[in-house]
């Protein structure tokens, strides 16, 4: 599958502020970008942002994007398995989201809401017998392959969720906490299937932080608790297992303590652990990746990783 090409890119990008009103404020930009892989594209973005009372925002998002197929997806090719396919178009997406934000003193708490569509994604996708007979009349699969693969612009992704975060302050700003939560309908649709929860992605995450500063010249205490949602495992739909596997919940606990070296002004530390409750991850593994009415095996996870390292500031 070896193949070589050179491109030339350009794109532009504009953007412009403005205050309406005092309390309206406009974020307006647009980008277009010309790559001869997929032609020409146009992105535009646009943020809103309202003031209602004094250390509130309410914002209004609008954006679109894009991602060029990559060299591997439009030319990898293999005579007895795979089909390159140069006309593959750009993935692109476009995004709307509405949040509310207030500060008081040290503190901030955050609700949002967004919805996302993607088009045009990129899959690999098993071609049909009339499809490899073509193929090999046109010599771009050996004549008797059984199977064969090539990637195309076939799927969509749906996605709307909410998020919520607070973070703040206390005894004068030496303890310090927050926590973030990202709840998400995903779904993804090929064409002729019908929409389905996508693989290794949790519909649910979020963190929460907490640190503590024992005082000038002693150490600052801190720890994070991460929680992951269930997952699919990657192979949940293609394979065939006698259970189709999902992975449990995760919680992901990290710890560390930092300071400045005794002695070394300009010398700080850092060591810490972290801990995975989970065992799994949502990839399968070993002779049964794919199935074969037995049952799945997960790939394991790095449960305990201790840390140590020291940052110096040079001097001017």
């Amino acid at each position: 599958g070896e193949f070589g090409e050179d491109n030339v890119a350009a794109a532009a990008y504009l953007q412009h502020t403005s205050r309406l009103v005092d309390p309206l404020t406009l974020n307006a930009g647009v980008r277009g970008d010309f790559d001869p892989r997929f032609g020409a594209a146009v992105s535009p973005r646009a943020a809103l942002a309202y003031a209602p009372w004094q250390d509130a925002t309410v914002k209004g998002i609008y954006s679109q994007a894009f991602r060029a197929p990559s060299a591997y997806e439009r030319g990898y090719s293999d005579p007895n398995s795979d089909v390159a396919n140069p006309d593959l178009e750009a993935e692109t997406v476009r995004s709307l989201e509405a949040s509310f934000e207030q500060r008081f003193g040290y503190h901030r708490i955050f609700f949002g809401a967004f919805r996302s569509w993607w088009s045009d994604m990129v899959v690999i996708d098993t071609l049909d017998q009339d499809e490899i007979d073509a193929n090999i009349a046109a010599g771009k699969l050996t004549a008797g392959t059984p199977e064969a693969y090539q990637y195309r612009n076939l799927s969509r992704i749906d996605n709307w969720g909410l998020n919520a975060a607070y973070d703040g302050a206390l005894l004068k700003n030496t303890l310090q906490y927050g926590f973030t939560l990202t709840s998400a309908y995903t779904r993804q649709e090929s064409t002729g299937s019908d929409p389905v929860l996508p693989t290794v992605g949790p519909q649910v995450f979020g963190n929460a932080r907490v640190s503590y500063s024992l005082g000038e010249k002693l150490p600052t205490l801190a720890t994070a608790l991460q929680y992951q949602g269930r997952r699919l495992a990657d192979q949940y739909y293609e394979g065939e297992f006698s259970k189709r596997p999902v992975v449990a919940p995760a919680w992901n606990l990290k710890a560390t303590v930092s300071g400045d070296v005794p002695g070394v002004e300009t010398l700080e530390y850092r060591v810490g652990a972290n801990y995975s409750f989970a065992k799994y991850s949502p990839y399968t593994i070993g002779a049964n990746v794919y199935g074969s009415d037995g049952p799945a095996e997960l790939a394991p996870v790095s449960r305990l990783t201790l840390f140590a390292g020291v940052h110096y500031h040079f001097e001017p």
